[in-house]
Protein backbone atom coordinates (compact mmCIF):
# COMPACT_ATOMS: atom_id res chain seq x y z
CA UNK A 1 0.00 0.00 0.00
CA UNK A 2 2.75 2.38 1.09
CA UNK A 3 3.79 1.67 -2.68
CA UNK A 4 0.93 2.77 -3.73
CA UNK A 5 1.01 5.78 -2.05
CA UNK A 6 4.28 6.93 -3.52
CA UNK A 7 2.52 6.50 -7.05
CA UNK A 8 -0.02 8.76 -6.06
CA UNK A 9 2.20 11.15 -4.71
CA UNK A 10 3.99 11.05 -7.92
CA UNK A 11 0.49 11.58 -9.81
CA UNK A 12 0.10 14.24 -7.84
CA UNK A 13 3.24 16.63 -9.15
CA UNK A 14 2.25 15.60 -12.40
CA UNK A 15 -1.05 17.23 -11.88
CA UNK A 16 0.89 20.17 -10.75
CA UNK A 17 -0.44 20.38 -7.43
CA UNK A 18 1.53 22.02 -4.65
CA UNK A 19 3.95 20.92 -2.16
CA UNK A 20 1.82 21.52 0.32
CA UNK A 21 -1.36 19.87 -1.18
CA UNK A 22 0.73 16.79 -1.82
CA UNK A 23 2.15 16.64 1.81
CA UNK A 24 -1.37 17.05 3.62
CA UNK A 25 -2.68 14.85 1.31
CA UNK A 26 -0.19 12.09 2.23
CA UNK A 27 -0.58 12.93 6.01
CA UNK A 28 -3.98 12.56 5.69
CA UNK A 29 -3.80 9.17 3.62
CA UNK A 30 -1.23 7.61 6.16
CA UNK A 31 -3.82 8.56 8.96
CA UNK A 32 -6.51 6.64 7.35
CA UNK A 33 -3.94 3.55 6.85
CA UNK A 34 -3.19 3.58 10.60
CA UNK A 35 -6.54 3.26 11.72
CA UNK A 36 -7.46 0.92 8.93
CA UNK A 37 -4.52 -0.94 10.52
CA UNK A 38 -4.39 -3.78 8.13
CA UNK A 39 -7.93 -4.26 8.02
CA UNK A 40 -9.26 -5.10 4.12
CA UNK A 41 -10.52 -1.99 3.06
CA UNK A 42 -14.08 -2.07 2.62
CA UNK A 43 -16.77 0.75 2.68
CA UNK A 44 -17.68 0.73 5.98
CA UNK A 45 -14.60 0.51 7.34
CA UNK A 46 -14.11 4.17 5.27
CA UNK A 47 -17.70 5.37 7.37
CA UNK A 48 -16.59 4.31 10.71
CA UNK A 49 -13.38 6.75 9.96
CA UNK A 50 -15.63 9.73 8.83
CA UNK A 51 -17.89 9.40 12.15
CA UNK A 52 -14.29 8.93 13.92
CA UNK A 53 -13.32 12.32 12.30
CA UNK A 54 -16.43 13.97 12.68
CA UNK A 55 -15.94 13.06 16.63
CA UNK A 56 -12.58 15.25 16.52
CA UNK A 57 -12.97 17.86 13.81
CA UNK A 58 -14.84 20.65 12.36
CA UNK A 59 -16.84 20.12 9.38
CA UNK A 60 -14.42 21.93 7.16
CA UNK A 61 -11.48 20.09 8.32
CA UNK A 62 -13.24 16.52 8.26
CA UNK A 63 -14.25 17.41 4.75
CA UNK A 64 -10.66 18.41 3.80
CA UNK A 65 -9.99 15.03 5.10
CA UNK A 66 -12.13 13.06 3.08
CA UNK A 67 -11.60 14.91 0.04
CA UNK A 68 -7.37 13.14 0.52
CA UNK A 69 -8.53 10.02 0.73
CA UNK A 70 -11.30 10.44 -1.49
CA UNK A 71 -8.90 11.01 -4.05
CA UNK A 72 -6.63 8.43 -3.76
CA UNK A 73 -9.11 5.66 -3.51
CA UNK A 74 -10.34 7.32 -7.15
CA UNK A 75 -6.74 6.62 -8.23
CA UNK A 76 -6.38 3.27 -6.90
CA UNK A 77 -9.79 2.64 -9.42
CA UNK A 78 -11.86 1.73 -5.57
CA UNK A 79 -14.71 4.22 -5.89
CA UNK A 80 -17.07 2.07 -4.35
CA UNK A 81 -14.72 3.32 -1.24
CA UNK A 82 -15.21 6.82 -1.77
CA UNK A 83 -17.92 8.30 1.38
CA UNK A 84 -19.34 12.03 0.79
CA UNK A 85 -18.42 14.81 2.56
CA UNK A 86 -20.34 16.64 5.28
CA UNK A 87 -22.75 19.21 3.57
CA UNK A 88 -22.31 22.56 5.50
CA UNK A 89 -24.74 24.87 6.10
CA UNK A 90 -23.99 28.82 4.66
CA UNK A 91 -25.11 31.43 7.28
CA UNK A 92 -26.75 33.98 5.05
CA UNK A 93 -25.69 37.23 7.07
CA UNK A 94 -21.99 38.17 7.81
CA UNK A 95 -20.47 38.67 11.07
CA UNK A 96 -21.44 41.81 12.63
CA UNK A 97 -18.06 41.22 14.14
CA UNK A 98 -16.59 41.57 11.02
CA UNK A 99 -19.22 44.40 9.28
CA UNK A 100 -17.13 47.45 8.35
CA UNK A 101 -19.18 50.60 9.05
CA UNK A 102 -19.16 54.13 7.82
CA UNK A 103 -18.72 55.43 10.79
CA UNK A 104 -15.44 53.25 11.39
CA UNK A 105 -14.09 54.29 7.61
CA UNK A 106 -11.04 55.95 8.03
CA UNK A 107 -10.70 59.41 5.94
CA UNK A 108 -7.28 61.64 6.03
CA UNK A 109 -6.74 62.40 2.55
CA UNK A 110 -9.70 63.48 -0.19
CA UNK A 111 -8.39 61.44 -3.31
CA UNK A 112 -10.62 61.52 -6.68
CA UNK A 113 -8.54 59.15 -8.96
CA UNK A 114 -5.03 57.17 -9.43
CA UNK A 115 -3.60 55.25 -6.25
CA UNK A 116 -5.38 55.61 -3.12
CA UNK A 117 -2.59 54.55 -0.69
CA UNK A 118 0.50 56.33 -1.67
CA UNK A 119 4.64 56.75 -0.01
CA UNK A 120 5.67 60.20 0.49
CA UNK A 121 7.58 60.11 -2.90
CA UNK A 122 4.25 59.57 -4.63
CA UNK A 123 4.99 55.33 -4.96
CA UNK A 124 2.04 53.07 -4.63
CA UNK A 125 2.12 51.24 -1.36
CA UNK A 126 2.17 47.14 -1.66
CA UNK A 127 -0.77 45.06 -0.01
CA UNK A 128 1.99 44.44 2.73
CA UNK A 129 2.40 47.85 3.80
CA UNK A 130 -1.04 49.10 3.22
CA UNK A 131 -2.30 46.21 5.61
CA UNK A 132 0.60 47.04 8.58
CA UNK A 133 -1.19 50.85 7.82
CA UNK A 134 -4.52 49.64 8.32
CA UNK A 135 -3.54 47.94 11.49
CA UNK A 136 -1.93 51.17 12.90
CA UNK A 137 -4.68 53.19 12.16
CA UNK A 138 -7.60 50.77 13.32
CA UNK A 139 -5.61 50.96 16.80
CA UNK A 140 -5.52 54.44 17.09
CA UNK A 141 -8.86 55.23 16.01
CA UNK A 142 -10.06 52.14 18.35
CA UNK A 143 -11.94 50.32 15.56
CA UNK A 144 -12.21 46.70 15.87
CA UNK A 145 -9.23 45.03 14.27
CA UNK A 146 -10.75 42.21 12.54
CA UNK A 147 -12.56 44.38 10.53
CA UNK A 148 -10.15 46.10 9.06
CA UNK A 149 -8.90 44.67 6.09
CA UNK A 150 -8.43 45.60 2.44
CA UNK A 151 -11.04 43.76 0.83
CA UNK A 152 -13.68 44.85 3.69
CA UNK A 153 -13.17 48.51 2.18
CA UNK A 154 -14.95 47.22 -0.84
CA UNK A 155 -17.57 45.31 0.57
CA UNK A 156 -18.14 48.37 2.77
CA UNK A 157 -18.86 50.67 -0.77
CA UNK A 158 -20.81 48.03 -1.97
CA UNK A 159 -23.38 48.16 0.82
CA UNK A 160 -23.36 51.96 0.11
CA UNK A 161 -23.79 51.65 -3.29
CA UNK A 162 -26.59 49.17 -2.76
CA UNK A 163 -28.42 51.62 0.43
CA UNK A 164 -28.31 54.27 -2.30
CA UNK A 165 -29.02 52.92 -5.63
CA UNK A 166 -30.53 49.62 -5.10
CA UNK A 167 -29.28 48.05 -8.67
CA UNK A 168 -27.32 44.66 -7.64
CA UNK A 169 -26.99 44.60 -11.80
CA UNK A 170 -25.03 47.98 -11.71
CA UNK A 171 -23.29 47.23 -8.88
CA UNK A 172 -22.00 44.03 -10.32
CA UNK A 173 -20.73 45.82 -13.22
CA UNK A 174 -18.55 48.51 -10.84
CA UNK A 175 -17.23 45.52 -8.98
CA UNK A 176 -16.22 43.48 -11.73
CA UNK A 177 -18.55 40.36 -11.18
CA UNK A 178 -19.23 38.57 -13.89
CA UNK A 179 -21.93 36.56 -11.94
CA UNK A 180 -24.48 38.73 -9.72
CA UNK A 181 -24.55 36.02 -6.96
CA UNK A 182 -20.77 36.86 -6.44
CA UNK A 183 -22.37 40.82 -5.95
CA UNK A 184 -25.11 39.39 -3.39
CA UNK A 185 -22.69 38.09 -1.09
CA UNK A 186 -20.98 41.88 -0.90
CA UNK A 187 -24.32 43.27 0.26
CA UNK A 188 -25.35 40.71 2.86
CA UNK A 189 -26.49 42.44 6.19
CA UNK A 190 -24.94 41.10 9.66
CA UNK A 191 -29.08 40.56 10.37
CA UNK A 192 -29.76 43.66 12.05
CA UNK A 193 -31.79 45.52 9.64
CA UNK A 194 -33.51 42.09 9.18
CA UNK A 195 -34.76 42.28 12.51
CA UNK A 196 -35.37 46.05 12.56
CA UNK A 197 -37.70 44.92 10.24
CA UNK A 198 -39.39 42.18 11.82
CA UNK A 199 -40.05 44.21 14.45
CA UNK A 200 -41.36 46.83 13.23
CA UNK A 201 -44.09 44.65 11.81
CA UNK A 202 -45.37 44.30 15.25
CA UNK A 203 -46.30 40.89 14.91
CA UNK A 204 -43.51 39.46 17.44
CA UNK A 205 -44.38 39.51 21.02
Amino acid sequence: MKEKVNEYLEYLKREERSMATSKQYQREIMRFLDYAAGRPLAKELVIQYKETLQEAFQATSVNAKLAAINGFFSFMGRDDLKVRQLRIQRNPFCSRDRELTKAEYLRSRRIFSGPVFVARTGRPLDRCKIWKMMKALCRAARVNGQKVFPHNLRRLFARCFYSVDKDIAKLAGILGHSNINTTRIYIMGSGREHRQRMDALGLIV
